[in-house]
């Protein structure tokens, strides 16, 4: 089952989601609730029927919150964010504190660091980036306390964390690396520089501080090669041969321009165990 052969286990709140619509008795309930939370303006009252609908499933609701407008919600997991709040020096919790006023002050949190993110970048930062730079922080966290990657996070001068936030946000020097090496797309040869992505190989969730950075952990790609090699529909062998998931209907595949017999216009051995990361557990396997 695609379902779980990409995301492993039930602790994603899209699980939730999944397994409500097996039970055809509330399928009117779910068109309510979805129409009030896509069609309107009342956060609070969609907030306040998705709770009813599917219990308080925290990620789950959030997760529905951030489809509808991502300029404002974020996703949460309430034990990693509380995590990275912490590292921080935020007092704030969300474990087990479900609640519209507790979700308007995450958020606030994050519109909180992209400021400070923003200014000391001296560049855009979205919410989302912000949200990354968090979560990264979190997930090198551990139940004993700090891992190694967080202690090498926290060792850093500030220029290299610069490094490290700059290489999620796709700027500064991981994106000139990628720029140096592969000077037009990695896959379609198109030159203009400016349309092109600095794309984590390995996701940028997933891996370590020197993983972040690590310029053959990145393809230059074009934004809708960028797009499916994200989502998981398109991957490329040892050989740095385009691999197209099944998934994939021809239809779009042709008009994205993606083809089995396209490539990489170069692969250097650096880049294989990235390549495996994510033929492994990014590409949407049948």
């Amino acid at each position: 089952m695609q379902w779980q052969s990409r995301y492993g286990d039930e602790k994603r709140p899209h699980h939730n989601l999944h397994t409500a619509f097996e039970d055809l008795t509330n399928i009117a309930a779910y068109d309510l609730t979805f129409y009030s939370l896509y069609r309107k303006s009342d956060d609070l009252n969609a907030f306040e029927n998705l709770v009813n609908l599917f219990g308080r499933k925290y990620a789950l609701i959030a997760y529905l919150l951030f489809l509808k407008d991502r300029t404002r919600y974020m996703p949460i997991a309430p034990k990693y964010f509380d995590q990275a709040f912490y590292l921080l020096g935020v007092d704030f919790s969300t474990y087990y504190k479900c609640s519209w006023e507790n979700y308007l002050t995450f958020n606030r949190i994050l519109s909180e660091l992209k400021v400070l993110l923003a200014d000391k970048l001296e560049g855009e930062v979205s919410l989302l980036d912000a949200h990354s730079f968090a979560w990264i922080i979190s997930r090198t966290i551990d139940d004993n306390g700090l891992s190694k990657n967080t202690s090498e996070y926290l060792e850093l001068s500030v220029n290299q964390r610069e490094t490290v936030v700059k290489a999620r946000i796709g700027q500064g020097k991981f994106r000139d690396e990628l720029v140096n090496y592969w000077r037009v797309c990695a896959v379609t040869g198109c030159q203009e520089l400016s349309l092109l992505r600095a794309s984590h190989i390995k996701p940028w969730a997933m891996c370590d501080v020197k993983e972040s950075i690590d310029p053959f952990n990145g393809l230059l790609l074009s934004p809708s090669f960028d797009a499916a090699f994200d989502e998981g529909f398109i991957t490329f062998d040892n050989a740095g041969i385009m691999v197209i998931s099944a998934f994939l209907r021809e239809s779009d595949a042709k008009v994205l321009g993606i083809s089995p017999l396209l490539s990489l216009s170069q692969i250097d051995p650096q880049h294989q165990r990235y390549l495996n990361y994510h033929r492994e557990y990014i590409f949407r396997k049948s």
